[in-house]
């Protein structure tokens, strides 16, 4: 089945506001325990919320930037992982429809329906290592184990991504995702990287 984008600007705004609460109550839990900032990630990040065919499941994508790690939690990630799934279970403790579930590269919370559309949200612990990229915490479930995994062509994302609005390539970045979301079975976030460094590198480096 192609994707295709949301048209839904109400239910859009509703859907991100309830993630967006339920993030700023678990970073409000953590606190005494490592620091982090938000960031909306991949299309959602754009308005570009996406539907696989007839489906009516839509995601969204958030990466927890880690700024200040107060308990050497980044050396236990086990720990890491665990304070936050009880954060985000504490928050919809009354919310019987909502599942929250340690995946592998992130963790996921099904919130159920919300204005005829299945919703869900994933939160990935990320760090900015020595080596100028971007680290993914990682769940290995074979070994049980956890990997800081480094993430392939997040160098200077952000700059590139910010260069490529400033220079009005949005409609590109829209077209070029879209296509590589058809083709490729990957996560929404890896894509919309390679996304931007295609696009960067095209017309960037002029």
């Amino acid at each position: 089945m192609k994707y295709r984008y949301v048209e839904d600007p109400p239910f859009e705004k509703k859907f991100k506001s309830i993630c967006k609460e339920a993030i700023a109550f678990v970073q409000r839990k953590m606190r005494s325990y490592l620091t982090f900032t938000v960031t909306l990630i991949g299309s959602g990040s754009r308005n570009m919320l996406m539907l696989n065919g007839k489906s009516k499941k839509v995601d969204l994508d958030f990466n927890f930037n880690i700024q200040r790690d107060k308990n050497n939690l980044l050396n236990n990630p086990f720990e890491l992982k665990r304070i936050a799934i009880n954060a985000f279970k504490a928050y919809f403790k009354e919310c019987d429809d909502v599942a929250v579930k340690n995946s592998k590269s992130a963790i996921t919370i099904y919130l159920g329906e919300i204005s005829k559309y299945i919703c869900s949200f994933d939160c990935a612990f990320i760090v900015e290592g020595n080596d100028g990229y971007y680290h993914k915490l990682i769940f290995d479930k074979n070994f049980q184990r956890y990997i800081w995994n480094r993430m392939p062509h997040s160098q200077d994302h952000f700059a590139k991504y910010e260069w490529l609005k400033h220079h009005n390539y949005i409609d590109k970045i829209e077209d070029l995702y879209k296509t590589k979301k058809d083709v490729l079975n990957d996560e929404s976030s890896t894509i919309f990287i390679k996304t931007i460094n295609e696009l960067y590198m095209k017309y960037g480096q002029k």
